[in-house]
């Protein structure tokens, strides 16, 4: 019989700190309910807006689930090369996300006014037209969509959820077909 030496503890393996993404996924694990929230509160305030303005649509939210996120950024990571945590928040900008699903998509201009006049945009809003002209005929044209990225109006906040002022949050208009 043989004994067989003791295993040793590789220190350099068990202490070394997590990957940055790593890092950062668990951070937003635990910032989950913010992002959560904020969107509530973004789609909240919309389809109040939409309601009162006689626009019927679909409102709904979402934070963004941790395991595809985490698989975005991976694949994120081999273009950008991040280098703190904060570089993959800048890159990344729908953590928390509104859909708007319009029933009448010549509604859109009314809708583009009132998010812009409910909300703080922090960028130009992008517009995907399709890959053909919208027809009657029975076919699809393409993704039409108006992607927004804002923030909440501090002052449209009761004092208790003014920090959700601070979340970015992208607003996706759509019609309900897309």
């Amino acid at each position: 019989w043989r004994i067989a030496a003791k295993p040793t503890l590789n220190m350099t393996q068990s202490s070394s700190p997590p990957d940055l993404i790593d890092q950062f996924i668990a951070r937003y694990r635990r910032e989950f309910d913010f992002y959560e929230l904020a969107g509530r509160v973004v789609s909240e305030q919309l389809d109040a807006r939409l309601e009162s303005s006689g626009i019927r649509a679909m409102v709904t939210s979402r934070a963004k689930n941790p395991k595809r996120l985490e698989v975005k950024v991976r694949q994120r990571n081999s273009e950008h090369n991040y280098a703190q945590i904060d570089d993959i928040y800048a890159d990344i900008v729908d953590l928390a996300g509104v859909r708007v699903a319009l029933y009448f998509p010549a509604e859109r201009d009314e809708v583009d006014k009132i998010v812009k006049e409910t909300f703080r945009l922090s960028e130009i809003p992008k517009i995907f037209t399709g890959t053909s002209n919208p027809t009657f005929a029975k076919r699809f044209s393409g993704y039409w969509a108006t992607h927004y990225r804002l923030q909440i109006r501090e002052d449209t906040l009761p004092e208790a959820n003014k920090r959700f002022s601070e979340a970015r949050v992208e607003v996706q208009v759509a019609s309900v077909l897309m």
